[in-house]
């Protein structure tokens, strides 16, 4: 284990990671067969588990609900105008060549769900402990957001014909290749990355949820920019992401198989108090 130590107003104290690039190589070797073997089923499975959620979702858009849109709910955070139009108007050039931000932005866009596997990757291999958790959360928020788009077909806001859909060009056959175009709320591309980072977080990897939460916030400004979602789909994201994580984090209290230093974790941030130490008497009112 890496220790590093980090000022303190009372001095310093120890800043203990799980785990630093040079261990990676004595870690994976540490792991074995056995437990390579049950790394590997880990990922089929979240593989697999998804296919359901693909295939309904393709046909999500074709049942007998009528489709809306939220431009007008969402012109009133926006001031009177939409955010998308505005973000566009401010800071690309409609009708011309993609500007930088153009350019980041539909990187950002498009390295969501990437960045989520590689983080799964990461639990799967580093964080094993906590990998159960981070399964429940990653199916939650991909099938309470199938639920939303059965129930209720929302289109993005690029069908508007103030907004303009400034994917760069060389994204549009990856992007015309989803096969439901009113899936927009809740956003999964801020959705997903907030479940794994307020996953994280409840987990106590800081070195997943910090740097989660900023690509989080990166995510639902891309998608808002190049008017593929309102930003209410992205409030929307986060919000089931927190409902999820908290549902997962209530099981988590609750089951003795996810282990003993998870348990205590979940359920020291759930009621402050720590399992296994002596709690200061309550005082009289």
């Amino acid at each position: 284990m890496t220790q590093l130590t980090t000022e303190h107003p009372g001095g310093y104290r120890p800043f203990k990671l799980r785990w630093a690039p040079a261990d990676l190589v004595p870690r994976l070797a540490s792991i074995g067969w056995r437990g390579a073997i049950l790394r590997l089923i880990a990922l089929v499975t979240l593989l697999i588990g998804l296919a359901p959620s693909q295939a309904i979702r393709g046909v999500a858009d074709d049942t007998f609900m009528p489709h809306w849109r939220l431009d007008g709910l969402d012109s009133l955070l926006g001031g009177g105008w939409v955010p998308s139009a505005g973000l566009q108007r401010i800071l690309s050039e409609p009708g011309t060549e993609q500007t930088l931000i153009d350019l980041t932005s539909t990187f950002v866009y498009l390295a969501w769900l990437p960045v989520c596997w590689a983080v799964m990757a990461y639990v799967i291999i580093i964080r094993w402990d906590s990998y159960r958790r981070f399964a429940l959360s990653w199916f939650g928020i991909w099938y309470v957001a199938l639920i939303a788009f059965v129930v209720l077909p929302v289109e993005p806001p690029w069908v508007l014909e103030s907004v303009e859909r400034t994917l760069v060009e060389g994204s549009a056959g990856f992007v015309n290749a989803d096969p439901n175009p009113t899936a927009a709320f809740p956003s999964l591309h801020v959705g997903l990355p907030a479940t794994l980072a307020f996953q994280a977080r409840a987990a106590g990897i800081r070195t997943l949820s910090r740097p989660l939460f900023i690509f989080t916030a990166l995510t639902a400004f891309a998608v808002v920019h190049l008017g593929e979602h309102y930003v209410i789909d992205a409030l929307g994201g986060v919000g089931v992401a927190w409902l999820t994580v908290k549902l997962v984090e209530r099981i988590a209290v609750r089951s003795p198989g996810y282990g003993g230093a998870s348990r205590a974790r979940a359920t020291r941030r759930l009621t402050g108090v720590v399992p296994g130490r002596a709690q200061p008497p309550s005082r009289a009112a």
